[in-house]
C-alpha cells in the first residue's frame, strides 16, 4: 500500500490552463485519466489556506498517471459557487462518469463541448441543493446529453453502489466489429453512493462500511484503509508483521483471480473450468474465516492470526490448487475454443459485466509491479514477471490471468515457508504518544490483478472524514478497454501466430 499526501503535488490551474494541459495530456499514448475528486472548501480551510484559495468553495482535483514514467499528475480547479466547469468527456472516456458523481454530490454543472449557451449561474431554486447535503439527484439527471449510436449498442452494467442492482449501463457502439464510441447512460435515482455514507466516519467505521458492500474488490479497499490507519497515526510496522500483511495481501489477489476466472468461464461451454475455480474460492475463503470477512474485527482476526496449523492448512490446500491450475492452462492453452476470431469480441463484451475484472492487469499497459513499492513488501524474489506481448486479445488474457495466479499462488507457498509468528505487532518509540496523528489530504494505492485501486482521502484533525473517494479499477479501466479493442484484428492475429510458432519479432515484420 502507497500513500501520498497529494497537497504536495496539486498545480493549480484556471479552466483555460487546464483545458490546454488536458489536450496535451490527451496525446500522449503513456498519460491515462485516474480520477475526479471534489472537495467542499467550506468544510475544509486547512486546504484552502495552504493553497492559498480564498475565494475557492468547491476545488476540482483531476488525477492523471504516466504509466511508462510511474508519474502521476495533480491538477487542481478552484471555483465560487455558482461557477461552471468544462466536461473533457470527449477527451477521456471515464471521466464522464466522475462528473456525474461531482454534479450529483456537490451541484457543480459540467457544460459539454456542443452547448453554445454556458450556464455560468445555477438557478436560485437550486442553491445549496446537494446530494451531500440534502439527498437531491435532480441535478445530474439533466446535464448529460446522449449520443446517437452508428452501430449496434452493447449494453454493459456498471455497479459503484451498494445496490448491487444499480440500473447505471456502459453503452459501446459496435460497428464492423469495432468500437466507434462508448456513452454513459446514468441511473441513479434510489442508490446512494458509497461515498456519502463514509463522510464523517472514523476510519474504524469506514472499514466496518467498505466490507458491508458488495464491490469486488473491498477486501482489499479495506486492508488499503487499515494501512491508512496505521500510517496517520504513525504506527511502524515490525518486520515480521509485514510478511504476515503481505501474506494477506497475497491471498487477496488470489481471491480476486479465482472469482474472475469463475465467472470468465462460466460463460464457456467448458464447465469443468467453473466448478474447478468455484471450489478454489470456497474453500480460501472457509479456511480464511468461516463466513468471509464481514466487519473490522474479523478483518484483524486474520491479520494477527498465530496458528501455525492454519497456515500450514492453506499452503498445503494452495498446493493442489496448482495442480488443479495446471491442468487448467492445459485446457485453455492452444484451445481452439478460446481461439476463435468470431468469439472474440463477444467474449471480451460479456466480461465487461463482470467490472471489467476478465481484463487483467498486464493486459492494460503496466509494466512494472505496484506490489514492489509498497511499505509492508519485504521478498525481492516474488514472481513479477510479464507474460506474453501486452495485446488483448481473449485467449492472451485468460493466459495472462492464469498465469498470474499461478505466481500468486507460488508467492503464497514461499511466504508460508518464511512466515513468523508475530508476537509484537508495532515497533513503539515512547515520544510516539506525543505525536499527533495526520490528516489532509492524501492519497492511498493499491495494485489488484485488474487495475490499480485508489482511495482519495481527506481526514480531518478530529479523525474523521469529510470526504472519501473510491477510485474503481472498473471505471478508470474503461478508456483503456476501448483503446485495445479498437485494434481488433492485429492482436487476434498475433496470438494465433504465437500458438503457431511465430514468435514476435516475425509477427512484427
Amino acid at each position: 500500500m502507497k500513500f501520498i499526501n497529494i497537497l504536495d503535488s496539486i498545480r493549480i490551474l484556471s479552466k483555460s490552463e487546464f483545458a490546454l494541459e488536458a489536450f496535451r495530456l490527451k496525446d500522449n499514448d503513456h498519460i491515462v485519466f485516474n480520477s475526479l475528486t471534489c472537495l467542499d472548501l467550506m468544510n475544509s480551510q486547512k486546504i484552502k489556506d495552504e493553497l492559498n484559495l480564498f475565494n475557492g468553495r468547491f476545488l476540482l482535483i483531476y488525477q492523471f498517471q504516466n504509466l511508462l514514467e510511474h508519474k502521476r499528475y495533480f491538477y487542481g480547479i478552484s471555483l465560487s459557487y455558482g461557477q461552471t466547469m468544462s466536461s473533457y468527456g470527449h477527451l477521456f472516456n471515464a471521466l464522464t462518469w466522475h462528473e456525474a458523481e461531482v454534479n450529483r454530490n456537490f451541484g457543480i454543472h459540467f457544460y459539454q463541448k456542443e452547448d453554445r449557451i454556458q450556464e455560468e449561474i445555477i438557478t436560485p431554486q437550486k442553491k445549496y441543493r446537494f446530494e451531500k447535503d440534502s439527498g437531491s439527484s435532480e441535478l445530474c439527471n439533466t446535464y448529460f446529453k446522449q449520443a446517437s449510436l452508428r452501430g449496434e449498442g452493447v449494453e454493459v452494467s456498471l455497479q459503484k453502489f451498494l445496490n448491487p442492482a444499480s440500473k447505471s449501463k456502459m453503452i459501446f457502439d459496435v460497428d464492423s466489429d469495432k468500437v466507434e464510441n462508448s456513452i454513459f447512460k446514468f441511473h441513479f435515482d434510489n442508490h446512494i453512493s458509497f461515498e456519502k455514507n463514509i463522510e464523517t466516519m472514523t476510519i474504524e467505521n469506514a472499514i466496518n462500511s467498505m466490507l458491508g458492500t458488495s464491490f469486488s474488490n473491498r477486501l482489499m479497499a479495506s486492508l488499503l484503509l487499515y494501512e491508512f490507519d496505521e500510517y496517520v497515526n504513525h504506527k511502524n510496522k515490525r518486520t515480521d508483521l509485514n510478511i504476515q500483511r503481505m501474506f494477506t495481501f497475497e491471498v487477496f489477489s488470489a481471491l480476486e483471480n479465482i472469482k474472475c476466472l469463475e465467472k470468465t468461464f462460466a460463460k464457456s461451454s467448458v464447465a469443468e473450468l467453473k466448478c474447478i475455480f468455484k471450489s478454489q474460492y470456497n474453500k480460501i475463503m472457509q479456511l480464511f474465516a468461516p463466513e468471509g470477512i464481514k466487519d473490522l474485527e474479523q478483518l484483524k482476526a486474520i491479520l494477527e492470526m498465530q496458528d501455525r496449523k492454519w497456515l500450514y492448512d492453506i499452503r498445503d490446500c494452495i498446493h493442489n490448487f496448482e495442480k488443479e491450475l495446471d491442468n487448467a492452462y492445459q485446457v485453455v492453452e492452444g484451445n481452439e475454443l478460446f481461439l476463435k476470431y468470431k468469439d472474440y469480441f463477444n467474449s471480451n463484451l460479456s466480461a465487461l459485466d463482470h467490472s471489467l475484472k476478465s481484463y487483467p492487469l498486464q493486459s492494460l499497459g503496466y509494466h512494472y509491479n505496484l506490489k514492489k513499492f509498497e511499505s509492508f513488501y519485504e521478498y525481492d524474489d516474488l514472481d513479477t514477471q510479464e507474460f506474453l506481448s501486452l495485446n488483448g486479445s481473449t485467449y492472451e488474457l485468460l493466459i495472462i490471468r492464469i498465469k498470474e495466479l499461478r505466481n500468486t499462488y507460488s508467492n503464497i507457498i514461499k511466504i508460508c515457508e518464511e512466515y513468523p509468528v508475530v508476537k509484537l505487532k508495532y515497533q513503539t518509540p515512547s515520544s510516539d504518544s506525543e505525536i499527533k496523528p495526520k490528516s489532509g489530504l492524501f492519497l492511498g494505492v493499491t495494485q489488484v490483478s485488474s487495475g490499480e485501486l485508489g482511495l482519495v482521502l481527506n481526514l480531518n484533525d478530529d479523525g474523521k472524514f469529510d470526504r472519501l473517494h473510491y477510485i474503481s479499477p472498473s471505471v478508470t479501466n474503461l478508456e483503456y478497454f476501448k483503446r485495445r479493442i479498437k485494434k481488433f484484428a492485429l492482436p487476434q492475429m498475433a496470438c494465433e501466430w504465437n500458438v503457431l510458432g511465430l514468435d514476435e519479432e516475425e509477427i512484427v515484420k
